[in-house]
């Protein structure tokens, strides 16, 4: 069954095998599709509060941060590449369980935006580092930003904005409400980590045309 090679398959390899998945879907429509065919959103979702749900051995800090959020970055690109019944029903693993899949994604957009802003603070205030003295002070606040998990950030956002076109009270209540109970807002964190998202790819790319539309959309 695809279900079960799969679940082997990524058992076996862990964050090589999400690495790799990250780095394929955001440019293959046919590929999205395959995955949800093939039965992955049942592996993919578990990842977003179960990181050892990936592999059998035991997963260390930063491995459970990277498994979070690599499973993240596959998500946003199945929500923007996938179209027709797939997108149905990545859709529908939000609305699982009471929408427990919407507390998980919004618990780790806080924790993400927590850690991204606190670098670009940091590295704000660094005035001197070797290892840096060639960047500007923008290029340093990227790059600070970028290992703080800048990247799964941006996903977070253009999940959690996307979820809010669709036309579900009950689904916008949750994604709303969740938000709200970490003193986060809709309009304000989800639309800064968008516009953010965009300053830094190609503005000619699908992804970015994916991107505008939901910044407009949620502001």
């Amino acid at each position: 069954q695809p279900h079960e090679n799969m679940n082997q398959y990524c058992q076996r390899c862990a964050l090589t095998c999400l690495r790799i998945l990250s780095t394929v879907l955001p440019f293959s429509e046919g590929s999205c599709h395959s995955f949800v065919e093939a039965q992955g959103l049942g592996l993919l979702f578990p990842l977003l509060s179960n990181p050892a749900f990936v592999s059998t051995a035991k997963l260390k800090g930063r491995q459970r941060i990277d498994v979070k959020n690599q499973s993240c970055l596959c998500i946003a690109s199945l929500m923007q590449n996938c179209t027709g019944k797939p997108l149905i029903r990545v859709i529908q693993k939000f609305r699982e369980q009471e929408f427990s899949k919407v507390e998980d994604l919004v618990t780790l957009f806080d924790s993400l935006w927590q850690r991204v802003m606190t670098a670009a603070q940091a590295a704000e205030q660094v005035s001197e580092d070797d290892d840096l003295e060639d960047l500007s002070e923008e290029e340093k606040v990227a790059l600070k930003k970028a290992e703080a998990g800048a990247e799964a950030l941006h996903a977070s956002a253009r999940i959690l904005a996307q979820l809010l076109t669709v036309k579900e009270p009950k689904l916008h209540a949750s994604v709303l409400d969740s938000l709200s109970r970490r003193s986060l807002s809709a309009k304000q964190h989800i639309a800064q980590a968008l516009a953010d998202y965009l300053r830094g790819i190609d503005k000619a790319t699908p992804a970015a045309a994916h991107a505008k539309s939901l910044l407009h959309s949620v502001v």
